[in-house]
């Protein structure tokens, strides 16, 4: 019942899942036991094993040590290359120069920039870091203060 799989398509994909996960030591562990690492971890090995057109991937490619986070960006260009729509989100606007063909920026639920991920990501850093961004912050923060005192 894996994102769609039947109980039989789950069961044959379980090996594989784990072997992704690197979770042999685990397998009899409950899940309320497992870290939010090995959730995730989980969680994108099981992703992976989806015969989905289109994935949704959110912020999973920063899990784990760097050798996993590898692992993750190696699988995550086969997918890529295998011809699936994949939509990134995340604020890591390398991954998003790495991965992406296209970035589409959203600022409290409205389309703020659309178009070539460098484009996208400059927009964000903007958005997010120049001292405009900073004074409205502040600003927020300020007015905030003042009502609630």
């Amino acid at each position: 019942t894996m994102l769609g799989l039947s109980p039989k398509e789950g069961r044959s994909r379980f090996d594989a899942i784990i072997d992704f996960a690197e979770l042999h030591d685990f397998v009899d562990l409950k899940l309320k036991n497992y870290s939010s690492g090995m959730l995730v971890r989980l969680a994108f090995a099981v992703m992976i094993q989806v015969d989905a057109d289109i994935l949704l991937i959110d912020e999973v490619l920063a899990v784990g040590d760097l050798a996993f986070q590898q692992k993750c960006y190696d699988q995550f260009e086969v997918i890529r290359r295998s011809g699936k729509t994949v939509l990134l989100v995340t604020h890591d606007m390398a991954a998003v120069n790495r991965f992406c063909d296209r970035a589409m920026l959203l600022e409290h639920g409205r389309v703020t920039e659309d178009g070539s991920p460098t484009r996208v990501g400059n927009r964000y850093q903007e958005l997010n870091f120049s001292e405009e961004a900073r004074a409205t912050a502040a600003a927020g923060t300020t007015a905030i203060e003042s009502a609630d005192g």
